[in-house]
């Protein structure tokens, strides 16, 4: 079963782009944009996780409106920071459609 380490999750998104909001238990990970508005794309981490995978993952993939590659590609890295902000554009001119 595949696992990432929620380091690894948070310290992917921090560099690409979201910023973190601490909040009683969750860490939360919101998407800002070139200009610095907040998007709709968004997850969050708990405090007393180390690993996540399953169903965790897979709700967070949604969160994040990715699929498993491109999620995948921001967590290990091989999708940057300007390639998350292409795919996050055409996704949000599909939703406008």
């Amino acid at each position: 079963m595949l696992t990432y380490k929620c380091k690894k999750i948070e310290g992917a998104l921090l560099s690409k782009g979201f910023r973190q909001v601490n909040k009683n238990h969750h860490k939360y990970f919101f998407y800002y944009d070139e200009e610095g508005r907040k998007q709709h794309f968004f997850t969050y981490t708990s405090h007393s996780n180390q690993e996540y995978f399953g169903r965790v993952l897979n709700k967070m993939k949604e969160q994040l409106k990715l699929d498993f590659d491109e999620f995948d590609g921001v967590v290990e890295c091989y999708i940057s920071k300007d390639q998350l902000k292409q795919i996050y554009s055409k996704k949000e001119k599909q939703q406008k459609i």
